[in-house]
């Protein structure tokens, strides 16, 4: 997401937009939750000593604080909803950054074809959001709706505008 960042914020680089699969909030929070290597898991549920435990973490990678930054790109975030690795919690909150709206702000889900995932998008359509529902952090690529979703998001319409998969945006 650091690259993703720099790129999009760069006047010197052009892009068609930024692609992020399971994706995490920040380094500290997915340790946090990740349940391979608990090293964080004792202060999960003590949020004060989790911030100033998190603030010890030397790499941050802060993916949400990014994401508000890159407003000139379209984006599109995939996460399955059966990932235990990294939660699709975090790839909520990076659609919350990217769109810049609260939670309450969210459009309402699209079911997807075939009931394979709910597709959210913000009101311009400049952000979107698949949570694939019987996927993990690794399965994504086993679903149709997923390339269905990449290439209804790269698919500029006849105005130029990219088309979603349930109806062109205004």
């Amino acid at each position: 997401m650091t690259l993703a960042h720099h790129l999009s914020t760069s006047r010197s680089t052009t892009g068609g937009g930024l692609l992020l699969l399971a994706s995490y909030t920040s380094i500290p929070d997915a340790a946090l939750g990740y349940p391979m290597m608990p090293l964080l898991w004792p202060f999960k549920h003590h949020p004060r000593l989790a911030d100033k435990v998190k603030g010890l973490v030397s790499e941050q990678w802060n993916s949400i604080e990014n994401i508000r930054q890159i407003t000139q790109w379209p984006v599109l975030l995939v996460h399955g909803k059966t990932d235990y690795e990294i939660l699709p919690s975090h790839s909520k909150l990076l659609l919350q950054a990217a769109a810049g709206v609260g939670d309450e702000e969210l459009l309402s889900g699209h079911q997807m074809p075939g009931d394979e995932g709910v597709l959210f998008r913000e009101a311009d359509g400049r952000v979107w959001y698949l949570e694939v529902k019987h996927a993990g952090h690794n399965g994504l690529g086993y679903f149709q709706v997923v390339t269905d979703t990449i290439l209804a998001w790269t698919t500029p319409s006849d105005d130029g505008r990219t088309t979603a998969l349930f109806g062109r945006t205004e």
